[in-house]
């Protein structure tokens, strides 16, 4: 498992060890399979990782901040597939990363994206978050609890997931966050985002997290419709509720 370190989009990174998942969808989709068409039906098959980058696509979102490590890795071999859509921006600690996405966040109103490990997001990342918690910034932590699916119970170094000898990244993020929830499978990973979404702008606006398991991406699925969970209208207008559609 990759711990921080340098990455650089300039050279495509690929993943041979854990065979993608993949989301199918139809209908209402989760993004936009042409650049800049949001709202468009998502039809293909593609992996979790591919999906959730459509979600923040669909949201507006054009700038992510953050450092790989861990799984969060596998969601840049998507964002390299969007540069034109999606500038993601490398930080050399995280908490640069939380303090860019919460001034992302503040000055555009739509959601800013944090992204990292879940151990050093939680121990270095909660500057930006404390501050999009009392300063009503819509705000996203994109993480993951360092597991090894489905070995977690054994509880491995850095191990997140709160077994015996590891440490708990929900109950932590609970603390500081308007919502945390925990992803375990594909379609379950899109529909966190987007409702991560939903929960930064509904109300007082503030930070949400998002935790993706190892499970996600670590086999192949096929599963019906995940439906958009937001309006862009309530994304472009600051003052506006993000609702469910009809």
């Amino acid at each position: 498992m990759s711990v921080r370190g340098s990455y650089s989009l300039t050279r495509r990174p690929v993943h041979t060890d854990i065979e993608p998942r993949v989301v199918r969808a139809g209908g209402v989709g989760v993004g936009s399979p042409v650049h800049g068409d949001h709202g468009t039906a998502l039809t293909a098959e593609v992996p979790a990782t591919e999906g959730i980058v459509r979600a923040l696509e669909d949201a507006g979102i054009d700038m992510v901040f953050g450092i790989i490590g861990g799984n969060m890795g596998r969601l840049y071999d998507a964002l390299y597939d969007h540069q034109e859509t999606i500038r993601a921006v490398l930080v050399r600690h995280e908490q640069l990363a939380s303090v860019m996405a919460e001034v992302y966040g503040r000055l555009t109103g739509r959601p800013g994206v944090a992204i990292g490990q879940g151990a050093f997001m939680l121990a270095n990342a909660l500057l930006g978050t404390l501050e999009a918690h009392m300063g009503s910034s819509p705000l996203l932590l994109l993480t993951d609890p360092s597991d090894q699916a489905p070995y977690s119970q054994h509880s491995p170094y850095q191990g997140g997931t709160g077994e015996y000898g590891g440490f708990d990244t929900r109950k932590a993020l609970d603390g500081v966050t308007k919502y945390a929830t925990v992803a375990h499978e594909p379609v379950q990973a899109v529909q966190s985002t987007q409702l991560a979404v939903k929960h930064a702008l509904s109300g007082e606006r503030g930070p949400v997290a998002v935790i993706f398991t190892a499970a996600p991406w670590a086999a192949r699925w096929r599963r019906t419709a995940v439906r958009r969970c937001i309006r862009r209208s309530a994304i472009s207008q600051p003052g506006a509720t993000a609702t469910l559609p009809t």
